[in-house]
């Protein structure tokens, strides 16, 4: 159980980690859903069971209100400066772009660029609910319409 349940993440992992021609270089808001520390290369544990691993490679499990422009709703990131983040909170999420190497020669990957809200906001509590989409709606409609 606890083996498929750890097979399960890091297929969960990899498949957010894979980067994508149509979101690749765009960057999106979404909620912060776990927190995960790479303990050995490749290895992911959840961050309260990791303790207090400063030095190692922090990566966030992200979800999107809506669908992504290739289907996607959720994606992993690496969390380069931690801000603060926390499950809950809402960040902005800067795709990879295929064949983009960093400066020290490392595979491009995700990065959340942004912390925009804490967990306990409004906002964030009001990310993905049918609240927030239908007024979000209303206000795109409201701008759509010709002023006199």
């Amino acid at each position: 159980m606890v083996r498929a349940a750890g097979w399960l993440l890091v297929a969960a992992l990899a498949a957010g980690c894979a980067t994508d021609n149509s979101v690749g270089g765009s960057s999106h808001i979404g909620k912060v859903e776990s927190l995960y520390v790479e303990q050995y290369n490749g290895v992911f544990v959840d961050r309260q069971v990791a303790g207090d691993d400063a030095d190692k490679a922090v990566w966030v499990y992200v979800t999107f209100d809506q669908p992504l422009a290739d289907g996607r709703r959720f994606a992993t990131a690496m969390l380069e400066q931690d801000p603060g983040v926390e499950a809950g909170d809402l960040v902005q999420l800067r795709f990879a772009r295929d064949g983009d190497p960093e400066g020290n020669a490392v595979p491009a990957h995700n990065q959340v660029i942004a912390l925009i809200a804490k967990h306990d906001t409004a906002q964030a509590r009001a990310f993905g609910s049918a609240h927030a989409a239908t007024a979000d709606t209303l206000r795109q409609a409201a701008a759509a319409v010709p002023q006199p």
